[in-house]
């Protein structure tokens, strides 16, 4: 698959006072234990997922897309294989059910497909990060770097309240600027540690 990891995903938590830019502050909410803790047991054996294998096999890596050495992981495939498609969605809904989240943000475009899905499952609001121009009315927006260029991400004034607990939902890390971006749009401060679905 490449160097990318396929997905990542991270809780947030909406702070009680609002921003003087017109959205809500947030600070980070985590609510997993780091990668790197240590197992309780002496002799922890990790289960995984079966689900997991054939997610893996329909993703397919493109060489040099969109430019000259980036290894792009195509989820194409994945979308077409509806068996495949569900279970994706299932492990993400399996994973953050009953964790009172109020809101999926789905980052543009890819986090459109993974995050309204996950946001009906939960019991959640969707709220799109779009890229410049796309959403009507009054919107939020924050820059960032890409690993080949820079980019702008946008929201609804309003989109998100205090208080409010927050799923983000993209496609792959790379450099983290896209989710390190969605953080700061949505007026979080950066997590100790984020949840990547590799």
């Amino acid at each position: 698959m490449g160097e990318e990891a396929n997905c990542n995903v991270v809780l947030m938590e909406a702070a009680k006072s609002p921003k003087e830019n017109g959205h809500s502050g947030v600070a980070a909410a985590v609510t997993d234990a780091p990668a790197s803790a240590a197992p309780t047991a002496a002799k922890a054996v990790a289960v995984v997922d079966p689900r997991l294998q054939g997610i893996s096999d329909a993703i397919r890596v493109v060489p040099h897309f969109p430019k000259q050495g980036i290894m792009f992981n195509d989820i194409t495939p994945l979308l077409l294989r509806p068996g495949v498609f569900k279970d994706a969605v299932d492990i993400f809904v399996e994973r953050y059910r009953g964790m009172g989240i109020d809101a999926v943000a789905g980052i543009e475009a890819r986090g459109f497909i993974f995050g309204p899905a996950i946001a009906l499952a939960i019991g959640a609001k969707f709220i799109p990060l779009r890229k410049p121009k796309k959403l009507p009315g009054e919107v939020i927006s924050e820059t960032y770097v890409l690993e080949y260029g820079t980019d702008c991400l946008q929201m609804h004034v309003g989109a998100i309240e205090a208080g409010e607990r927050v799923l983000i939902v993209d496609d792959l890390v790379a450099t983290g600027g896209t989710l390190s971006a969605a953080i700061r749009l949505l007026g979080m401060r950066m997590p100790s540690f984020l949840t990547v679905c590799k």
